[in-house]
């Protein structure tokens, strides 16, 4: 699999995730018809998920969101790998268009390194900047140094409309 096509499928996951957080945010599922007794038949042995595994619906929605970070991380994850075998450095002393956003991507990746429940931004010294991107339709202003320790938010990188510009825009650099 390419890299392109790595990216294209973890954010595919990530619709994924953002469509069933919707629908258990809009109370579109009925608990009682998903939380049923499910048996994963595996060849050396059977996995048993009972019953009410979940106890209340807002323990299902509490899923969804976690399964959401979960995949916004592999999201990045992806990128930044991705970025990385295309031969693109970390350099905090670029300020490049391509360089910035290298960063901001490898920066989000960092924030769910250690925890992809609930991430936090994990800024080293040297990445203490203001990141300016001039992405394909936006233009954004992340100021990492503002943000260190703090948990991260979509909204503190423009939101879920920005993110995938960030995708179109890695997806261009690496092809």
């Amino acid at each position: 699999m390419t890299s392109k096509e790595k990216i294209e499928q973890a954010f595919l996951q990530l619709s994924f995730a953002i469509k069933l957080l919707t629908y258990f945010e809009l109370n579109k599922v009925k608990k009682e018809e998903f939380d049923r007794d499910t048996t994963v038949i595996l060849k050396r042995k059977n996995i048993n998920l009972p019953n009410n595994t979940f106890q209340t619906y807002n323990d299902l929605v509490l899923a969804a969101e976690n399964n959401f970070n979960i995949t916004l991380g592999a999201t990045a994850i992806i990128m930044d790998e991705s970025l990385s075998s295309a031969g693109f450095k970390n350099s905090y002393k670029d300020m490049t268009t391509n360089a910035q956003l290298r960063t901001l991507v490898y920066m989000i990746r960092c924030a769910f390194a250690h925890n992809m429940i609930q991430p936090t931004w994990q800024v080293r010294p040297g990445y203490l900047v203001e990141l300016r991107l001039a992405l394909l339709q936006d233009t954004i202003v992340v100021n990492l140094n503002e943000l260190n320790g703090k948990p991260f938010n979509m909204e503190q990188i423009g939101g879920h409309e920005v993110y995938w510009e960030i995708k179109n825009q890695v997806i261009k650099m690496i092809s």
